[in-house]
């Protein structure tokens, strides 16, 4: 594993991303590569978190989603097998706290879909996440920024970002009106 981890606070806000932290010990490796339990206790309480390992199998612990209490996390998969439906399943868990939360995926692919069943349907669109913070972090608002391209007729394509707010976890959740930037 090469990765690296690390919590960042401004202000009130905290975020944490632990990169290929593993949860579980894989079969065969030894208990202490479990490193989620030792590493909860000192992260404590953030705003939002990047959710280890892509969302592979055994990360997000119950203990470990129930220290960080984050009400967005991201989910940045990219294969097939991201999120593994046993992690997702844990992370929109209600039982956890906090009781709200907003998770995001970076892709989604449709096998992965298709494992995941009716919870992949609990997703916002997949997209380019941002995590924009005010001044002082009093508040923060997350964006979710995803591709739209036309290939009709024989004009070059046009690519299409669409933002749209999803979460702000000091307020309601506010919808923002489509922004189209064409692409550079």
């Amino acid at each position: 594993m090469c990765s690296i981890g690390f919590r960042l606070r401004y202000g009130r806000f905290q975020y944490f991303s632990g990169g290929d932290l593993p949860g579980a010990a894989d079969p065969g490796f030894p208990s202490w590569d479990a490193l989620e339990p030792a590493i909860a206790s000192v992260v404590g309480p953030v705003d939002v978190h990047v959710v280890n390992q892509h969302g592979s199998m055994g990360e997000e612990s119950e203990a470990f989603l129930a220290a960080l209490r984050s009400s967005v996390l991201i989910i940045p998969s990219w294969a097939p097998s991201h999120p593994a439906p046993d992690v997702l399943k844990r992370i929109i868990n209600s039982r956890l706290p906090p009781d709200k939360r907003y998770v995001f995926v970076t892709d989604l692919r449709d096998a992965a879909k298709i494992v995941i069943g009716q919870r992949a349907a609990q997703l916002p669109p997949a997209g380019h996440i941002v995590v924009r913070v005010e001044q002082g972090g009093a508040q923060y608002r997350v964006f979710v920024w995803t591709i739209r391209v036309n290939l009709t007729g024989y004009s070059p394509p046009m690519v299409r970002w669409k933002r749209t707010q999803l979460a702000n976890a000091f307020g309601a959740a506010t919808p923002l009106t489509p922004h189209n930037v064409p692409s550079g």
